[in-house]
């Protein structure tokens, strides 16, 4: 298991016992983003360029590394 579904499975514990998440990291523009997008990918059943959509209407100054995106597109495929 990587980092990124620990990083998922994380919020998905947390949120599932009625707790709330900060998800941060140093600028808050590429890691927390890219968690971010895991979970709302895995949680909706949607694909990267959407969940990636909705976090940027919520967040406009995200932008994931491109190895973060590539393993994003790839997961749960």
């Amino acid at each position: 298991m990587n980092v990124i579904e620990k990083g998922v499975q994380f919020i998905e514990h947390e949120i599932s016992l009625g707790r709330g998440v900060v998800v941060n990291c140093a600028m808050g523009v590429s890691r927390s983003a890219t968690i971010v997008i895991a979970y709302i990918m895995k949680k909706y059943d949607i694909s990267f360029i959407e969940a990636y959509e909705k976090v940027l209407q919520k967040r406009p100054v995200i932008s994931p590394n491109p190895l973060f995106k590539y393993v994003l597109k790839h997961m749960w495929m």
